[in-house]
């Protein structure tokens, strides 16, 4: 399954989410692909105010701060659907 992760430069809420992905990618036959909101006008007014967003399967499966439980959470579910 591919996510795709809402982020910018200089988001350490950004970097933060994608080192808690990072070790559940390959595990869950997951991949992840970064988008820079600042490259796209629509996805900048979508989610400037609200990064990081992961969208899984065109759902918004996280946004903003996210801790270890809730990505562990949340893979756990992507797994199952």
């Amino acid at each position: 399954m591919e996510l795709i992760l809402y982020s910018h430069d200089d988001c350490p809420l950004c970097d933060c989410l994608e080192s808690l992905l990072v070790p559940h990618l390959e595990k869950h036959n997951l991949s992840l692909i970064k988008r820079n909101i600042k490259d796209n006008p629509a996805w900048h007014k979508a989610y400037r105010h609200r990064i990081p967003v992961l969208v899984a399967d065109g759902r918004e499966i996280l946004e903003g701060k996210s801790d270890e439980q809730t990505v562990e959470r949340v893979v756990a579910m992507l797994g199952a659907g």
